[in-house]
């Protein structure tokens, strides 16, 4: 019983026009979900890896002079998409829209190879421009289907050329994201089990498997072994990293007590049938075992195995959000089981008619669930989808960074974070760093100002008592101008996540050694005291609101 067979009708002139049109109409998708200036200017998510690339180009690197959540692959790349276009906005824009188009036209082309039908290939597609992850998480979706798609490309020939794309593959995906690598590494170690090279044996091919991936890995190892940082980036990327994330864990709310509360609400529907979709497939998987080739029955397993693992990914803070970014490979599981749920409906039994139509009904509904979630619903970072809006925030992106807050402060000029943004550049000099620990992270890039104390950000679990006393200590060298304090936030969890309850010895040093100047928005701006003599006066008094527009 297996799927379509693929479209060998099909002119491969035509097909390759189809690729190009899938190539071309996911671009100009995926530059509608891209944010306006205001909303840009403001996330902070996105700011981490700003502000990170940021410090890159200052001379300060990941896990050497300061940790960080991710690998070092996502502020690296957007350091380098910085420098080729002199620090522009636009350059992440262009970084994460280039790396949306590539993610769908690989997705697209895994849709095909599992389901072997363009219609349903073509559906889905559209389905996932709607589930689109926050852009500046390009990679959660790219990494998991280029992994993939190695994987298909090395079932179909098992040889070393194709196993060390895949090692290559896996590598990459570890050095944006260290939890994803570490689900790559297992899925491909688990397919060389079943599938080993041509002519080596198990044993032998996963030998070989792993001096690609240490091959491809040696140059970030041998860069951190020379800073003396390799024992940092295990410590930061096993248990820092995660610790601090499942610090700040969230249950997945439900809206509703009962079955017909939680169907009303379209997150927790497509929460609850992803995380089923893996154990779904594998049910379908060995029962069917026996009408699949070797290469297909391998390719199922390993496509569920690596859509359970990335499920787990959207577990930690269980919102509609990380929801989107864990589902990348669950699609195409759902792919493949819309395309046996149409060949049983096209049988010639009636059970299979009778489940086979029950369960397209049930696919059927979901997505107009979804698009009546999420196009009707306007669920976007934008306010609007007009062409000539598109093409003016693109020019407002466009211009160097400092033109570009000037033109989101005339449009906004009262903003919280345009007044923190104006106090900043009024206050500060150049070069002087400043410290913006709690979810304010958009601050540095924006403002220009490297961060302080050897940290960006300070989040729950992810300091130690003696992290704490070293991050002071940097503090007392770099003596950082401002500290920008955000007091009512807490990741929704209480006082636990209160920035003087988890770090308390960093907090008192801030308490102790910086002076309140101002505050609004639920911000509080304050100066180190030993600044105090050299910030210009107005600086200290007066509540900002009569500070210049232009920066």
């Amino acid at each position: 019983m297996n799927s379509f067979r693929p479209d060998r009708s099909i002119d491969s002139f035509y097909m390759m026009l189809l690729q190009v049109c899938i190539l071309t109409g996911c671009f100009a998708v995926v530059l509608l979900h891209l944010p306006d200036p205001l909303h840009f200017i403001s996330d902070n998510d996105w700011g981490l890896q700003l502000a990170a690339a940021d410090q890159i180009l200052g001379g300060e690197h990941p896990f050497i002079d300061f940790p960080i959540y991710y690998g070092p692959l996502t502020p690296y790349a957007s350091a380098l998409a910085q420098l080729l276009l002199q620090k522009q906005p636009l350059a992440e824009l262009l970084l994460v829209s280039t790396g949306y188009t590539l993610a769908y036209f690989l997705l697209f082309n895994l849709f095909r190879q599992i389901s072997g039908n363009l219609i349903i290939s073509l559906l889905m597609l559209c389905v996932s421009l709607l589930l689109m992850p926050r852009m500046y998480k390009y990679y959660i979706l790219l990494c998991p289907v280029l992994v993939m798609s190695g994987i298909f490309w090395y079932l179909k020939k098992p040889r070393l050329l194709q196993l060390f794309a895949v090692a290559l593959t896996v590598v990459l995906t570890g050095l944006y994201r260290q939890d994803y690598g570490a689900y790559a590494f297992l899925t491909c170690s688990f397919i060389l089990v079943l599938k080993p090279l041509e002519g080596c044996d198990r044993l032998v091919s996963i030998f070989k498997f792993c001096c690609a991936v240490l091959l491809f890995t040696l140059p970030w190892l041998v860069f951190l072994v020379f800073h003396g940082s390799f024992i940092n980036y295990l410590q930061t990327s096993i248990f820092q990293a995660p610790r601090a994330i499942m610090s700040i864990a969230l249950p997945y709310s439900m809206k509703g007590q009962d079955l017909s509360g939680i169907f009303a609400d379209f997150p927790s529907v497509l929460f609850l049938i992803s995380q089923s979709l893996p154990t779904v497939g594998l049910i379908l998987l060995l029962i069917l075992y026996r009408k699949f080739d070797d290469v297909r029955w391998v390719r199922l397993a390993a496509l569920i195995l690596f859509a359970q693992l990335c499920l787990i990914q959207g577990m930690h803070r269980q919102d509609y959000q990380h929801t989107l970014q864990a589902i990348p490979l669950a699609l195409v599981l759902c792919c493949w089981l819309i395309s046996i749920a149409c060949k049983a409906f096209l049988s010639s039994s009636l059970f299979s008619k009778v489940t086979g139509g029950l369960a397209l009904l049930i696919f059927s509904g979901l997505g107009i669930y979804c698009i009546q979630y999420n196009v009707i619903e306007s669920r976007s970072y934008r306010d609007s989808a007009e062409i000539r809006q598109l093409v003016e925030d693109y020019k407002i992106f466009a211009q160097p960074r400092q033109a570009f807050v000037d033109s989101v402060a005339r449009k906004n000029p009262n903003t919280v974070q345009i007044r923190t943004l104006r106090y900043i550049a009024e206050c500060t000099r150049p070069g002087e760093r400043i410290a913006a620990y709690v979810r304010l992270t958009s601050l540095y890039y924006f403002a220009d100002r490297m961060f302080g104390g050897g940290i960006m950000s300070v989040n729950p679990g992810l300091l130690t008592q003696q992290q704490e006393r070293e991050v002071i200590a940097k503090l007392r060298n770099q003596e950082p101008v401002l500290f920008i304090d955000n007091p009512l936030f807490n990741y929704g969890i209480g006082n636990r996540g209160v920035f003087g309850i988890y770090s308390p010895l960093l907090h008192q040093f801030l308490a102790e050694n910086f002076i309140t100047v101002r505050a609004w928005g639920g911000r509080t701006i304050s100066v180190n005291r030993r600044y105090l003599a050299t910030v210009p006066q107005r600086c200290l008094s007066g509540d900002g609101k009569k500070m210049v527009t232009s920066m």
